[in-house]
């Protein structure tokens, strides 16, 4: 579920109109040219303590555990992966099938204290494909709040009706609109050829593997996840390195 919305709040950051005028902001593209509202989101799974820290004025539920700290590294991460989801292994082996489907592994690192190796996933969309609102869609600031409380009824029906397994969030990738424009590029060819460029990257085939992932930069040259395991394997001149265990290219 977590997933899903943040994939929705992508799509409708995008979409946004105002966004759009946040992002042309004269002041701000002078201090910081090209400024863009991006998102990063890291997803793990485990237990964490809860405290509340703060003052009497002021008091806020803090969570702390080498798990929040996991996924704080993976949110870290996201910048360096090109992605704006990443997905640890031990939350993904908790996904249905139907959404482990839509996930692309793209690393298998090694970090600082932890000797075995950490599968990394993603959800790829591509946002620049969601349309910017239509105007015609102008509301009074009466019907703007009669909307927020009907879609915040719809969440409460759709989170209850989850728990109740009376639906599958997961269908979302099959009948929501926006998702599906975000991954219309990624489909069966684009992850066959990923998954097999993959897999001859852990076993070490690393020339297999760079002809699977030459395949995936034609179809999509900016691929960032790709791009990094092409670079790493390119220091050793494609050729793994002894006793290698994963790619070292995790945020720290």
């Amino acid at each position: 579920m977590t997933a899903v919305s943040f994939l929705l709040l992508i799509s409708g950051l995008k979409k946004s109109k105002k966004m759009v005028k946040y992002n042309n902001h004269v002041g701000l593209n002078e201090r910081m040219p090209s400024y863009q509202v991006k998102l990063g989101l890291g997803l793990h799974l485990g237990y964490a303590i809860e405290g509340a820290i703060g003052s009497y004025y002021k008091i806020d539920a803090s969570y702390l555990s080498p798990n929040v700290r996991m996924a704080e590294r993976l949110e870290g991460a996201t910048k360096a992966y090109g992605v704006p989801l990443l997905i640890s292994g031990a939350l993904h082996k908790y996904f249905t099938e139907k959404t482990k489907q839509q996930c692309r592994q793209v690393d298998y690192c090694t970090m600082n204290g932890n000797p075995d190796p950490v599968q990394l996933f993603t959800i790829d969309v591509d946002p620049s494909f969601i349309p910017i609102e239509d105007d015609g869609n102008f509301m009074t600031l009466k019907q703007m709040k009669i909307e927020r409380v009907h879609q915040r009824i719809l969440r409460n029906n759709m989170r209850e009706a989850a728990f109740n397994n009376e639906i599958q969030i997961s269908d979302s990738f099959e009948n929501n609109v926006e998702i599906m424009v975000m991954r219309k590029m990624f489909g069966k060819e684009w992850m066959e050829t990923y998954e097999a460029g993959f897999t001859d990257y852990v076993n070490g085939n690393w020339k297999l593997a760079m002809n699977s992932f030459n395949k995936i930069l034609e179809m999509k040259p900016d691929d960032k996840p790709t791009l990094n395991l092409i670079a790493f394997m390119k220091e050793t001149n494609l050729e793994p390195p002894t006793n290698w265990l994963g790619h070292k290219f995790f945020a720290e």
